[in-house]
C-alpha cells in the first residue's frame, strides 16, 4: 500500500513534468483508479481534478460573502459521468462523453472510467447572443429560435403547412450563423482526441470510440448531432440515463 502523502508527491511531480503545472500555482486532488493492483505495480492510475488557485479563490470568495462555507469542490463532468453506470454496456469501449452546456463545454473520454477531462471554448449562451444580435430578439425568443432553426442546410422551400416565407428566411439567416460554431465545435472535438492520444499513449491504447454521447441543452441543437456524426466518423447519441423510466405523458411531457 502507497501511503498518499507519497502518490501526492509523485502526483505534483507529474503534473509539472508532462502538463507543466506547477503545484505552488494549482489546487489540485486526486483518486487512485485501481488500488487494489497496488501491491503487484511499480505504476499505478489516478484521476486528477485540477483548477487555478487564484480562480478557485474567486468562487470561494463569492459565496462567502452571501454567507455559504463551502465544503468540498467538484468538477462539474464528473456528475454527469455517474449517470452512465446503468447506461453503458460491457460491449462498449471507449466512448467521448460531450456536455454542451450554457455556459460551459466539455469533452470527457470515457474507458470504464473517465480518462481525460478537456474544457472547450463553445457555450450555448454564444450561440444565443449570435441569433439575439443577428434578428434582434429578446433572450428567451433568441434561444428557442436557436434549437429551432439549428445548423441544417438553409430550406428554399415553402410549405403551406409550414413557416411562411418570412420566417423561412430568418431561419436560413440563423443555420448561416450557427455552422461556423459547428465546425468549431466539431474541430475542438477532435483537437482534443489528438491532444489526449498524444500525452497520454503510454497509459492508454485508445484509438477510436465506439460512439459519442451528447449532454446537455444545447446538444439539442437541430441537426448537431447527425453533423458531428457524419464529421467525426463516429455513431452520436443522445444520453439519457432516464430513457426506461415509464411516465405518464398525461402528466408530464
Amino acid at each position: 500500500h502507497i501511503p498518499r502523502n507519497e502518490i501526492r508527491q509523485a502526483v505534483a511531480w507529474e503534473l509539472q513534468e508532462k502538463f507543466s503545472m506547477r503545484s505552488e500555482d494549482w489546487y489540485f486532488d486526486f483518486n487512485p483508479l485501481d488500488q487494489g493492483a497496488q501491491a503487484n505495480r511499480k505504476d499505478m492510475s489516478v484521476l486528477i481534478a485540477a483548477i487555478p488557485r487564484n480562480e478557485l479563490k474567486l468562487h470561494v470568495q463569492t459565496l462567502k460573502s452571501v454567507g455559504l462555507s463551502p465544503i468540498a469542490v467538484e468538477v462539474k463532468p464528473l456528475p454527469t459521468w455517474e449517470l452512465l453506470e446503468d447506461y453503458l454496456h460491457p460491449s462498449d469501449s471507449a466512448l467521448l462523453l460531450i456536455e454542451l452546456g450554457r455556459h460551459h463545454s466539455y469533452v470527457v473520454v470515457v474507458e470504464g472510467l473517465p480518462t481525460f477531462i478537456h474544457t472547450m471554448d463553445f457555450s450555448g449562451d454564444t450561440l444565443t447572443q449570435v441569433i439575439q444580435e443577428l434578428l434582434r430578439l429578446e433572450y428567451d425568443q433568441a434561444e428557442a429560435f436557436k434549437l429551432r432553426a439549428g445548423i441544417t442546410q438553409p430550406s428554399e422551400e415553402i410549405s403551406p403547412a409550414g413557416p411562411s416565407e418570412d420566417e423561412t428566411q430568418k431561419l436560413n439567416q440563423g443555420r448561416l450563423a450557427l455552422r461556423p460554431f459547428a465546425e468549431r465545435l466539431a474541430a475542438e472535438i477532435e483537437q482534443a482526441f489528438k491532444y489526449f492520444s498524444f500525452r497520454l499513449s503510454q497509459q492508454y491504447e485508445i484509438r477510436s470510440f465506439s460512439k459519442i454521447l451528447l449532454s446537455g441543452k444545447t446538444s439539442l441543437l437541430k441537426g448537431l448531432k447527425e453533423f458531428l456524426s457524419e464529421r467525426l466518423g463516429v455513431p452520436v447519441e443522445y444520453l439519457e440515463p432516464l430513457g426506461d423510466i415509464m411516465i405518464d405523458e398525461k402528466v408530464f411531457n
